[in-house]
């Protein structure tokens, strides 16, 4: 399974958004593009576990370790 992670904390990475009927929905983070052709999305957990709800939703608590992952669907 192809990943390519992305700490939201580590440091400020730019991302692009697009904005949908859904709510916001990331197409970039520091410059690598999800991508149509290759069937990836930028996909936010805690931890290891997807976050339930969409980015603009998602109430992260104090502790918690969200990760962006590039991942294939």
């Amino acid at each position: 399974m192809f990943h390519s992670h992305v700490s939201l904390f580590s440091k400020s990475p730019r991302f692009t958004q697009i904005r949908t009927s859904l709510g916001p929905f990331i197409t970039s983070i520091g410059g690598v593009d999800g991508s149509e052709k290759e069937r990836t999305y930028w996909q936010f957990l805690n931890g290891t576990v997807p976050i339930p709800v969409g980015v603009a939703e998602y109430k992260a608590s104090n502790g918690e370790n969200i990760i962006a992952r590039l991942s294939k669907y």
